[in-house]
């Protein structure tokens, strides 16, 4: 019944991917806002 002619699972892996970017970036400004660097290196977040 695929008429249209194109998969969906190119669609899907975009769209994961657009989220997965999207939260990594999130997680990167909230270390920087809560640790005042976004250098990783220099972070131990172990002890958070």
């Amino acid at each position: 019944m695929e008429a249209t002619g194109y998969s969906v699972a190119p669609i899907l892996l975009l769209a994961f991917s657009a989220c997965e970017a999207s939260a990594g970036l999130a997680l990167l400004v909230a270390t920087a806002r809560t640790h005042g660097t976004d250098r990783l290196q220099s972070l131990n977040l172990l002890q958070c």
